[in-house]
């Protein structure tokens, strides 16, 4: 009968990289999660820029994924920069691009301003960014005007159109459609994205309130009203 090596609790001292080492070869492959998990923690807290190196020198690609996601999310609870700036140092590859996300969602838990912040670098401001437009989404939860104000200070474009949708979701989804409603006439130019803005209004208020979003939609020209309606209610 085997038994699987015991692991550290979260309060135990930082192991030393070579412990840590010995831990995972001494593991089941399928264990070396919960190894990372109990270890981690103390490790980056003590020396972030060493478990750092040691993750990006893992010869196993599935480990050193493993390894360097987990190191970023610790890292960036308590030094988003430097943690950043690490992400941003790896080659170029999906496992860089993941971390990347993973740096700013974790920022984002409890700082989703200064989430975005470390995002837009990484994006530019031209290209549409799920996880940006997800980004200000949670700053607007929290700061709508703060939100508000960076959005609208962007280029007007296909990537600020995304980002004002997301904007539109928050205040109709939290109960003033419209307000929302306004946001959409002042915000969009006639198109597909004020299209898809004007949907999003209408799903929300007309649960809420149909004879007033009815009335709304009757006071946009023709095309946009029908193109929204259509989105709402696609031809079987």
């Amino acid at each position: 009968m085997t038994s699987t090596p015991a692991v550290t609790s979260t309060k135990d001292p930082a192991l030393t990289t070579a412990e840590l080492e010995q831990r995972l070869a001494e593991s089941d492959p399928g264990d070396r999660g919960l190894v990372l998990e109990t270890a981690l923690p103390a490790m980056v807290a003590n020396n972030p820029e060493e478990i750092a190196r040691f993750a990006e020198l893992q010869a196993d690609p599935q480990l050193r994924e493993l390894l360097v996601r987990q190191v970023a999310q610790l890292w960036a609870k308590t030094d988003p920069d430097r943690a950043m700036a690490w992400a941003m140092s790896l080659p170029d590859s999906p496992e860089r691009v993941a971390t990347l996300i993973d740096v700013s969602m974790t920022v984002a838990l409890t700082d989703p301003r200064r989430a975005v912040a470390l995002r837009e670098p990484e994006v530019g401001n031209v290209e549409p960014d799920g996880v940006l437009e997800g980004l200000v989404q949670q700053w607007a939860q929290a700061d709508f005007d703060a939100a508000l104000a960076w959005a609208n200070a962007r280029p007007r474009n296909t990537q600020r159109d995304k980002l004002l949708q997301r904007l539109v979701y928050v205040r109709a989804a939290n109960g003033a459609p419209d307000e929302a409603a306004r946001l959409v006439d002042a915000a969009f130019e006639d198109g597909s994205q004020k299209v898809e803005a004007v949907a999003i209004v209408a799903q929300q208020w007309v649960q809420r309130d149909p004879v007033a979003a009815n009335a709304w939609l009757q006071g946009l020209d023709d095309a946009t009203a029908r193109s929204a309606l259509e989105q709402l209610n696609p031809p079987q």
